[in-house]
């Protein structure tokens, strides 16, 4: 019946879809294939008709099994005739035939939704990781940075602490050399004084010589 054979050609498509998927072709020609599905399931229309396929698939598997069993207690009961064994054997693999094209159709149908999913959890993981590498790279590039920044900052530091100490330095020799000065200022004042001291002294001597003569 025509049924089947939409059925059979269906599971046929199923089977060289999973074939695509599975085989190591690039990631990016299995991708498109995901994609696809991805279109399928998000369109709306499409994915009630899948579902209603699934639905009339399942349906006929069901009858096929239930045909099959029937057969199966005719031919259990049937009579030992040539004819009427062969035509319940015909009608037997008949049944059977068709229980498998539908469940295997149902099954694969299955699977490739089932691929689907994994794919987009996969593509999601994957998205998630490239952020957290991109986010692990960017604050990689701030820690060198920053540890860059640091070093600078203790070598300015050193600049800054060579340049105090030899400003103290600097302090230290510039008091030395102001308490040196006082000293000599000191020093020359009093020979100063002791100068004029001599002077007067040698002065006061002059005057009373004359005073004498």
């Amino acid at each position: 019946m025509i049924q089947w054979t939409i059925v059979f050609g269906f599971l046929i498509v199923e089977i060289v879809y999973c074939t695509l998927l599975v085989l190591p072709f690039p990631l990016s020609f299995r991708k498109m294939l995901v994609g696809l599905l991805n279109k399928i399931w998000n369109n709306q229309t499409l994915r009630i008709v899948f579902t209603i396929m699934f639905v009339i698939i399942s349906l006929l598997f069901a009858d096929s099994l239930r045909s099959a069993v029937q057969a199966q207690d005719r031919l259990i009961n049937a009579e030992a005739h040539i004819t009427t064994l062969e035509s319940t054997y015909k009608i037997l693999f008949r049944h059977q035939r068709n229980s498998y094209i539908s469940g295997f159709s149902a099954f694969l149908l299955l699977m490739l939704f089932r691929f689907k999913e994994m794919f987009s959890e996969i593509h999601s993981i994957e998205t998630k990781s490239n952020v957290v590498v991109k986010q692990a790279e960017n604050q990689q590039k701030e820690y060198l940075r920053l540890t860059q920044e640091n070093e600078e900052l203790k070598q300015r530091e050193d600049n800054l602490k060579k340049e105090l100490a030899e400003r103290k330095k600097l302090e230290k020799e510039l008091e030395a050399v102001k308490k040196q000065a006082a000293n000599q200022q000191a020093e020359y004042m009093r020979m100063i004084e002791e100068n004029n001291d001599l002077h007067k002294a040698a002065n006061s001597k002059k005057g009373a010589q004359k005073k004498d003569d």
